[in-house]
């Protein structure tokens, strides 16, 4: 240390001893970047952004770094979960640990109603069904397996009376499942049937008349025939 100046001469610089600095660790902000997938499918890698840096320095420069967590699995439901960060020591820096989201997503499915068929006089019915209808492979999460719809049928499919060759609809809806299956971890598509209504199957039969005697005619009765299937 040296005075400068016009009056340095009428002044003497005594050093001080014995001061001390105390150097504090930095405060060094962790933040677990946010995350989304889609439900079924395994974790995304976890990531850490950081705040308040000296100079050039980095990750790589910390003695451990902090790691991010989460305890969500490839089975876990629709919906947001932390992702926590933890951990981290090093003698230049103190952490501020900010936690993430993970957001899942619902899975994509598409279920598509294949029937049933209609002929003519028979009437189809709004229902819960284990059969008419085929569904994409839910997600491979354990045993989840589609195992009914309900399918609804037009105007047309409900009516006895709708003429053969007519078209008619089913719309399958409200899927049901297995093995931990549930319909909010899906957008599902629902793709409807479209079925042409068949001919009725008919009987045409005749019983066997009672005797009559030689040289007398048939009756009327006896000549009729009976018609099922109508």
């Amino acid at each position: 240390l040296s005075l400068s100046g016009t009056k340095a001469g009428n002044y003497t610089l005594t050093p001080l001893t014995g001061l001390k600095a105390e150097i504090r660790e930095k405060l060094l902000t962790v933040t677990a970047v946010n995350k989304e997938k889609i439900y079924g499918q395994n974790n995304p890698i976890l990531t850490i952004s950081y705040s308040g840096w000296i100079s050039e320095e980095g990750p790589g420069n910390l003695t451990t770094p902090p790691t991010a967590s989460t305890s969500v699995d490839n089975s876990t439901p629709v919906g947001t979960y932390t992702i926590t960060v933890s951990g981290g020591e090093d003698e230049n820096y103190t952490f501020d640990f900010k936690n993430g989201v993970l957001t899942v997503t619902p899975a994509m499915l598409t279920i598509t109603a294949t029937g049933p068929g209609k002929a003519y006089g028979t009437v189809l019915t709004a229902g819960l069904s284990a059969t008419n209808f085929m569904a994409g492979a839910a997600t491979g999460v354990g045993s989840e397996v589609v195992t009914g719809v309900t399918l609804i049928p037009d105007a047309a499919g409900s009516s006895a009376t709708t003429p053969a060759g007519a078209a008619y609809v089913v719309t399958p809806s409200l899927a049901t499942g297995t093995g931990r299956f549930l319909a909010r971890n899906y957008n599902i598509s629902y793709e409807s049937f479209n079925g042409t209504v068949g001919k009725a199957d008919q009987a045409i039969s005749w019983s066997n008349p009672s005797d009559i005697t030689y040289g007398t005619a048939l009756s009327e009765a006896q000549l009729n025939a009976q018609v099922a299937g109508v």
